[in-house]
């Protein structure tokens, strides 16, 4: 059986009970609906009356298009609206809230539209998961997948289960909902991006497994075996205020702290270097002054640490509340490494909306920054916008800009000044 959710940012509303009216008739509502698999559409409406007495085919099923006012009779208990359009959403949110009131539950985002199932194999049939099966290249570790995770949730669930899945870059991730607990299945991919250098092809398992004996650190990890299957405690979305910016600031610090030591080595300059070569590879062209600024002044930055235990993701969408306190997951990338990277990506990320680079530093080292630590900390801060840059060439999605490669150097330059 197929659940149906709606996400509203951390929380799911069940809305299986519910009739769905989709809103719009155009070209976005026939690809959705048969990418996503609506076949569970009660009605069509649009706004514009051209469209409205014409046929509609979706998903095999012929819709008679109808104007908006028709649900103004039903009881807005009993459906809710699918938006279809992306030109014209914001038209339509004010339709909705002229002719229902905001009473009536609306999803103005089809990623928002979440399918549910009571049953395992139903789940890797679920139309965005399928795809990214194919993608991470486990079709074929399915099976075994299934008839492991059947054994665990009979473990840990007692009478109904929902399985919702999430999407993820380097996993395939499903939350799974039973009446006493809430977790996630995290299933690691077997393909990786190709510019990432040998070393960085580490599975995800061999971090995964060393960070299971690691003591003095509060991780939401539960379950961990030899095929890289990881199971997390479910953790709620942080709502980020200054306090809490705060304790994850000292939460990093306490695991670079922990006296931990393992065989996994993590290098940004590494990873850099490989992004480089593969831009080069495929013929961009990157201006002789940001390369040379790169090579002499920012890597050579990057060689000057002291490796202690690091998260390696220290984004903050992979931490989360659980037992009100702050927790980090999406381990993949642990090892040891330089820890200012963690922090500088936290507030490269997050941290940069409540503090100052130099507050943050203080924050975390507990007394005046010196200059020194300071250039280094920056210096990391124009590595990772780096890193950004890097991968928008690689996607395709920025042709060389050389206005940016200049603000770059710009930026180093004057920090050379402060030195």
């Amino acid at each position: 059986m197929r659940r149906v959710f709606i996400k509203e940012k951390s929380e799911y509303i069940d809305v299986s009970d519910r009739r769905m009216v989709l809103w719009s008739a155009g070209f976005n509502s026939r690809k959705i609906s048969i990418e996503y698999q609506l076949n569970n559409i009660d009605c069509v409406v649009d706004g514009n009356p051209e469209k409205q007495g014409t046929s509609l085919i979706l998903c095999g099923k012929e819709y008679t298009v109808l104007a908006p006012e028709i649900i103004r009779k039903e009881n807005v208990n009993e459906y809710f609206i699918l938006i279809g359009s992306t030109d014209y959403k914001a038209s339509i949110m004010k339709d909705i809230n002229t002719i229902l009131g905001e009473k009536v539950i609306v999803c103005d985002d089809i990623e928002n539209l979440i399918y549910g199932y009571n049953e395992l194999d139903e789940l890797f049939w679920d139309p965005r998961l399928f795809k990214e099966i194919s993608e991470k290249n486990i079709s074929l570790k399915i099976p075994y997948y299934i008839d492991k995770i059947k054994q665990i949730t009979k473990d840990f669930f007692k009478g109904e289960v929902v399985f919702i899945p999430l999407y993820s870059g380097t996993r395939l991730c499903f939350r799974t909902l039973g009446q006493n607990e809430d977790i996630v299945f995290h299933i690691p991919a077997f393909v990786f991006r190709e510019e990432y250098s040998q070393s960085s092809k580490t599975f995800i398992y061999n971090s995964c497994l060393a960070i299971k004996n690691i003591k003095k650190i509060n991780t939401p990890i539960i379950y961990i075996d030899e095929e890289g299957l990881v199971i997390e405690k479910y953790c709620k979305p942080i709502n980020w205020s200054k306090k809490l910016v705060e304790s994850a600031v000292l939460l990093l610090k306490d695991i670079h702290l922990s006296g931990n030591v393992i065989n996994v080595k993590h290098s940004f300059k590494e990873k850099l270097q490989s992004k480089e070569q593969f831009i080069l590879g495929k013929k961009a062209e990157i201006s002789d002054d940001f390369l040379d600024v790169l090579h002499n002044i920012i890597y050579a930055e990057l060689e000057e640490y002291e490796a202690c235990l690091c998260h390696g993701d220290a984004y903050s969408q992979n931490m989360g509340m659980l037992d009100n306190k702050i927790v980090m997951y999406d381990w993949e990338w642990v090892g040891m490494s330089d820890p200012m990277f963690d922090l500088v990506n936290f507030y490269y990320d997050i941290g940069k909306k409540y503090y100052g680079m130099d507050e943050i530093l203080e924050l975390y080292l507990g007394r005046i920054v010196t200059n020194e630590e300071l250039f280094h900390a920056n210096i990391i801060y124009v590595a990772i916008q780096t890193k950004d840059y890097f991968n928008l060439l690689r996607n395709n999605l920025l042709y060389n800009n050389h206005t940016y490669e200049k603000l770059l150097v710009e930026e180093v330059n004057l920090l050379l000044t402060y030195k």
